[in-house]
């Protein structure tokens, strides 16, 4: 098996001086120490052991049917990520006429460990659920033996996981030629326009609050949370001439603030899911590590069609289900105190970092004004 690493520069086969370089530990720093070289022979003797035994159960489960040994063309491993969660690395295999890709998900830590088994059962269990293909599929767990260049031995748990060939990250960004407001770069390093045009923006955040609001559920209120734009969740594909979007994990599934037991629920249950998530989608990290930044109202259009769009789909098998535009009509009728009460009401359910919220509090009133003023405009 092939081995490389990933660089802005392109993937760098692996070979000393690089095998003995450690792997970046996290923004805490407190994972245990991992080198390039251990780590990758660790990951591929796990896929190559008793005769390529898990390689081939995977190939089986990505392809739906047996594949033989002998049809293997190639197969190789790529460092790719390094998070505050997981280790990721890339799992290629070429076949005849037929490519497979892997994201192979490795945590060190004990609290690391914990929460991919987690999140292994929450994705099992949304596929199930929704029968989607929006969230990547899991196919195997294990753990792999990493042996460290002093000799210590430790466990890696791991577990694999569809890789959305073609996808790529995008992040806010500053456009060169453009003195005022973010746009969207793909980090597609296939030499084209890195940046999006006004349409494609639309349509990215259109495809991206359809996709939150086809895996809400209208029974329980969960909704998958949390997610950030910053740590790469939702990915774009561009290639073939339309947006594609996917998200990458579920790192949660559960409902955000209490929910009144009335006929009522399900209406106030929509609206602070969508009021919180046209807030979140408009946040990120300039160039997906800087300062916090702020996508500018032209979003908004995408995320209320994206809305609508999912879940008049939801009504096709609930049809007791208020429409779209009902709900959307009935916060376009907020009074101004209306609406900055509840958006302060859902900013509170919604916090999952302290800085984050403080950021978003001072863009409310702004959001609020202007998303009030695009459904007002929408209801004429």
């Amino acid at each position: 098996m092939e081995l490389f690493i990933s660089t802005p520069k392109g993937s760098v086969s692996l070979a000393d001086p690089v095998a003995g370089l450690p792997l970046p530990q996290g923004p805490d720093g407190d994972a245990p120490l991992l080198h390039y070289g251990p780590y990758l022979q660790a990951l591929s003797r796990f896929f190559l052991e008793d005769r390529r035994r898990r390689l081939l159960q995977v190939l089986k489960a990505f392809t739906g049917k047996t594949i033989l040994p002998d049809e293997i063309r190639r197969a190789f491993l790529v460092s790719e990520k390094h998070g505050a969660l997981y280790q990721v690395a890339r799992l290629g295999v070429e076949l005849n006429g037929c490519r497979c890709s892997f994201a192979v998900n490795v945590a060190t830590t004990d609290d690391q460990k914990a929460f991919l088994q987690a999140e292994l059962a929450l994705l099992k269990n949304l596929h199930s659920q929704f029968s989607l293909p929006y969230l990547p599929r899991p196919f195997l767990r294990g753990v792999a033996r990493y042996a460290s260049p002093s000799g210590e031995s430790r466990m890696l748990e791991l577990f694999l996981t569809e890789w959305f060939e073609g996808f790529c990250e995008f992040h806010l960004s500053r456009h060169p030629l453009e003195s005022s407001g973010l746009r969207i770069v793909v980090w597609d390093h296939d030499g084209g326009e890195p940046f999006l045009s006004a349409e494609q923006e639309t349509t990215l955040y259109r495809r991206t609050a359809a996709i939150l609001t086809a895996y809400f559920d209208t029974r329980s209120f969960a909704q998958i949370y949390p997610w950030h734009h910053a740590a790469g969740d939702f990915i774009v594909n561009r290639r073939s001439g339309d947006l594609e979007v996917r998200l990458i994990t579920a790192r949660g599934y559960r409902p955000l603030g209490d929910s009144p037991e009335s006929d009522g629920a399900v209406v106030i249950a929509a609206l602070h899911f969508f009021l919180n998530m046209s807030l979140r989608l408009r946040l990120d990290r300039l160039d997906g590590t800087g300062e916090l930044a702020w996508a500018g109202s032209r979003c908004l259009t995408g995320i209320v069609d994206g809305f609508a769009d999912a879940w008049e789909t939801k009504r096709c098998d609930e049809p007791t289900l208020p429409s779209a535009d009902h709900l959307l009509d009935l916060l376009g009728q907020f009074s101004g105190d209306d609406w900055m009460s509840f958006g302060q009401l859902v900013l509170e359910d919604g916090m999952v970092e302290r800085d984050e919220t403080e950021y978003l509090a001072r863009h409310l009133p702004s959001h609020l004004e202007e998303l009030s003023g695009l459904l007002r405009s929408l209801s004429k």
